[in-house]
């Protein structure tokens, strides 16, 4: 079974290790890796944020309109063809049935 910390903790002070040191090496090779990914990772200047950011909201825009203007012109198309009976759906004597599907 796994051993404690206390049970580790124990082992290396009686294998003549400084828990202390090994404790303090371990905590700063965690922070210089934190920090270089950090550093790595996030870009330096604010333009490589804004740009990217910028152009993504203006496709998007542009995407959200088109759908928009396609959608509302199928609708209202239909829309008349229903109410002026070139799709007979409501003069279709099979009109229950298919409402109820």
């Amino acid at each position: 079974s796994p051993l404690s910390a206390a049970e580790r903790t124990a082992a290396f002070h009686s294998a003549g290790y400084d828990t202390t040191s090994l404790s303090n090496i371990i905590q700063e090779i965690a922070g210089n890796f934190a920090n270089n990914t950090v550093s790595v990772i996030y870009p330096e200047d604010d333009y490589m944020i804004g740009i990217p950011l910028l152009i993504a909201t203006c496709f998007a825009f542009l995407c959200a309109a088109t759908l928009t203007c396609t959608y509302t012109s199928s609708i209202v198309s239909t829309t008349l063809k229903l109410r002026s009976g070139v799709i007979p759906t409501f003069r279709d004597p099979n009109f229950w049935k298919y409402r109820k599907a």
